[in-house]
């Protein structure tokens, strides 16, 4: 999608992606809980959310979702 508006903006994507693994790596708690028992952790430069939680030791991604999206659907309860 990215990539059709300038070729490497899907590339661009893909980095702020790993940026926002990476971070949650480091420190999974600096995100609220935000909506059931999913913290939610925004990207920086594209208008992108992910849904995640921590559980023991890991960190369980469930939706990555565009900022317009409604974020009730496809989340667990």
């Amino acid at each position: 999608m990215y990539e059709s508006k300038r070729p490497g903006l899907g590339d661009e994507f893909l980095d702020e992606f790993t940026l926002a693994m990476i971070e949650l790596e480091r420190a999974p708690d600096l995100s609220r809980i935000y909506f059931g028992r999913f913290r939610r952790l925004r990207f920086r430069r594209f208008p992108y959310k992910l849904f995640y939680q921590v559980q023991d030791e890991a960190v369980i991604v469930f939706r990555v979702l565009h900022a317009h999206q409604a974020h009730e659907r496809g989340l667990p309860d």
